[in-house]
């Protein structure tokens, strides 16, 4: 008996089910027959070569739900591999195993031949065989699966032009689609990047991972590795081994390693796996008390919510089709791919749970610990397929007391342009940069520098004011006052600012330059938006006008009933016009010796501290 075989069959023999998705058809055996035949051969990315028929498997389920060829996925390279790797004698031994991987002969048979017409002679070129095998439309779905997965795993420039010179001879040859092929597997060969050109489409989805002239290198580093204290709640340690029950991987991802990182904790977890989501349904559908979101199934999110009453998304590794922050598709691919389609380096980290580390491909980490901000790859394109990223990329600076890494810097300089970002999103983030910056200075001058302040208050002056202020209303009535309080209101509502929020701020550039004739109205507008004390002392001091006996006047002013009843003033003889005059005149006058008590009353003060 082959030892190392019979152990791959009983540790791998669960998961051909979920593979395959086929319990009624005995192909158990596959699998590990695969496992056998690719024992010790490693892919040029360094996972285990078992890993590629794997996924050429799913691929093939997702497109056609056949357990044929399935299984014939998940063989298709044995026979070229295994003699080369030493895990057979020969060709026909090799043949021999896969014919007896089944209990029923007739599919062995089925799945052999399909596996023998996979086979590629290299002395015959690429475009002849993929031609050839166009004769057969079960043997094509197979390889133009596997094509789509080594597309879709940073291929070389060799690999681009054998591919893409073939699927070109193959549609002009047969059409699109190929016969038997589904378009959705045909458009996801073609429409990568949404152009109709598909040798055009591969060799810029490869062009990418190239260095751009002179002008800007891709970095992609080394996996590194660093144990982290990453408290992982129990609910989401019962979803992890639910997934790694079943051969998936889930890592945390983002903010919880940054922030664990950080030494902070983290606020949520937000989930990546490399298992699709309708597996992660699968998986997750046998555990009755969680509930599943499914609204964001097409862009490969599912959300989970447990008893506990925490709620995880977990995200397919994917690439993004399209631009924004919504994207037209997605791509289901691996880690590195995923990383790639990530804003900052900071929030581009894993962290495996079986092993208690955080896992880097783009040196956040050392980022981290540095203080520097820095986009994922080339800052333009990051830029370019999300412009709120420039916001997000300023808010992080100031968030970690950080500075922008100065080709970050100068990408966001050379195009600052937020076109396409929702007035309200870059609202959101304007304030948010103020609620969590280290310095309310320091993030006001990041701004500043790479000039965004004419997109976040378009047509309005800004002065950074010398205040580290914790009330939002009066940064931005510092900001704005030099402004007029109408063109300030006009433009905060343009901006879709809260109607609080405007009324605030309205409020204290009026209260700025308060005098007896403006106080009566003041006292109103104070009353009807229920001001916070605290906010007027705040601003006031802040700004050092008014001073601050007149804010403690016009808080008891404000308090007063009004300083005349109109019943009174009618019965005196007064109508209409002469009756509001009546009254501004008493509400100025009790302002104006609610004022000169005040000053008195700090006179005295004064004096009597003045005392031997």
């Amino acid at each position: 008996m082959n030892v190392r075989k019979e152990k791959t069959k009983l540790y791998l023999r669960r998961l051909i089910r979920e593979i395959c998705g086929a319990p009624d058809v005995d192909i158990n055996d596959a699998l590990a027959t695969a496992q056998l035949a690719h024992l010790g051969q490693r892919r040029r990315s360094g996972e285990d070569y078992i890993e590629h028929p794997k996924q050429v498997a799913q691929i093939v389920y997702d497109y056609y739900q056949d357990p044929v060829l399935c299984a014939a996925a998940l063989l298709h390279d044995t026979l070229e591999d295994a003699v080369a790797q030493g895990n057979a004698e020969s060709d026909e031994e090799m043949a021999s195993l896969i014919a007896g991987s089944f209990g029923d002969p007739s599919l062995g048979d089925d799945v052999l031949r399909l596996v023998r017409s996979l086979t590629h002679e290299k002395s015959v070129p690429y475009t002849d065989y993929l031609i050839d095998l166009a004769s057969d439309p079960q043997a094509l779905k197979v390889k133009l699966a596997d094509v789509l997965h080594n597309l879709s795993s940073s291929p070389s420039e060799k690999q681009i032009q054998k591919y893409g010179a073939a699927l070109e001879a193959l549609r002009s040859e047969y059409g699109e689609p190929p016969a038997g092929i589904s378009g959705p597997h045909w458009k996801a060969l073609k429409n990568v990047v949404g152009m109709t050109d598909l040798r055009e489409v591969l060799v810029r989805e490869y062009r990418k991972t190239l260095s751009e002239g002179d002008e800007f290198e891709l970095e992609m580093h080394d996996e590194v590795r660093e144990k982290i204290n990453l408290d992982i709640p129990d609910d989401l340690n019962a979803i992890y081994a639910q997934m790694k029950q079943r051969g998936k991987k889930l890592f945390v991802v983002g903010g919880a390693v940054r922030d664990t990182i950080m030494g902070k904790e983290p606020k949520d977890y937000d989930l990546a796996t490399d298992a699709s989501p309708d597996q992660v349904i699968k998986i997750l559908e046998q555990q009755p008390d969680l509930r599943l979101d499914l609204t964001g199934k097409s862009f490969g999110v599912v959300r989970v919510k447990t008893p506990e009453e925490n709620e995880y998304e977990i995200a397919t590794f994917r690439e993004d089709i399209g631009s924004g922050r919504r994207p037209d598709s997605v791509r289901f691919a691996d880690i590195k791919t995923d990383v790639m389609r990530r804003d900052l380096t900071i929030n581009a980290l894993f962290y495996d749970i079986d092993t208690g580390e955080a896992v880097d491909y783009v040196g956040g980490i050392e980022d981290i610990k540095k203080g520097v901000i820095r986009a994922v790859g080339n800052p333009s394109e990051r830029f370019a397929e999300d412009k709120l990223r420039i916001l997000r990329a300023v808010r992080f600076a100031a968030r970690m007391g950080s500075e922008i890494g100065p080709e970050t810097a100068d990408a966001i300089r050379e195009d600052n342009n937020l076109a396409g970002v929702s007035v309200e999103r870059i609202r959101d983030e304007f304030l948010k940069g103020m609620n969590t910056a280290q310095s309310i200075q320091g993030f006001l001058q990041m701004v500043e520098d790479l000039d965004l302040f004419p997109q976040i208050f378009p047509g309005l002056n800004v002065d950074i004011p010398d205040s580290e202020s914790q009330f939002p209303p009066t940064q931005l009535a510092l900001m704005l006052d030099t402004n007029g309080p109408e063109d300030v209101v006009r433009v905060l509502k343009k901006m879709k600012y809260t109607n609080g929020e405007i009324d605030l701020v309205g409020f204290l550039i009026r209260f700025k330059d308060i005098t007896k004739d403006v106080a009566p109205k003041l006292k109103k507008e104070f009353s009807r938006i229920k001001m916070d004390h605290a906010v007027l002392t705040d601003y006031a001091d802040a700004s050092g006008a008014p001073s601050r006996k007149v804010v403690d006047a016009f808080l008891k002013f404000a308090e007063l009933p009004p300083a005349a009843d109109p019943r009174d003033l009618m019965s005196q003889g007064l109508k209409g016009p002469d009756i509001g005059a009546a009254m501004q005149k008493s509400e100025e006058e009790a302002y104006e010796k609610m004022t000169n008590e005040q000053v008195l009353r700090e006179t005295i003060r004064m004096l009597v501290g003045a005392r031997p």
